[in-house]
């Protein structure tokens, strides 16, 4: 299976002042925009299996809407999380 590695190779997340950035896609190209002011929470999800392998994904929900990104290593995600809350790190 070649396409589940290049799929997730191919998100790629933008922190700027104003929203998160999330483009994905190798064939098919999407690009999300979530303004912060829009954002209502954020969650990291980790199964037992993805947390063996220090996975775990990330869902970004707002009022009308939602994306998740898919498994990530738990150190980037705690980052993304923080960086989107305002935390230090």
């Amino acid at each position: 299976m070649i396409y589940v590695p290049i799929h997730l190779k191919s998100y790629e997340i933008i922190l700027t002042r104003e929203s998160v950035i999330i483009n994905r896609g190798f064939i098919i190209r999407a690009q999300h925009i979530m303004p912060y002011r829009r954002l209502i929470y954020a969650e990291s999800i980790t199964t037992p299996c993805a947390r063996r392998m220090g996975l775990t994904a990330a869902a970004l929900k707002a009022a009308r809407g939602f994306i998740i990104i898919p498994e990530m290593e738990m150190d980037d995600a705690k980052r993304l999380l923080n960086a989107i809350s305002g935390e230090k790190q």
